[in-house]
């Protein structure tokens, strides 16, 4: 997708930790976005904390905004 520089994301991992971030800065207008696959849960957005557990295709982030989304961390066997 894209917004002419509105929307940045970025995918954060880390092997020691069981979860994974997927967060979302939107300077622009309210948008629609796809998110990485898994079943994630919305943990902020604009008016604080927030839990909305089982979104796993496009969701809603509002404009002028941070929002922030966790999913367990997949282990990869060696």
């Amino acid at each position: 997708m894209e917004f002419n520089g509105e929307l940045v994301t970025n995918y954060i991992t880390y092997p020691a930790d069981n979860t994974d971030l997927f967060v979302v800065y939107n300077s622009g207008a309210n948008r629609y976005i796809n998110l990485p696959a898994g079943n994630w849960a919305q943990v902020l957005n604009s008016t604080g904390a927030s839990n909305v557990t089982g979104l796993s295709s496009a969701v809603m982030v509002e404009g002028t905004s941070v929002t922030v989304f966790t999913k367990a961390h997949e282990s990869v066997s060696s």
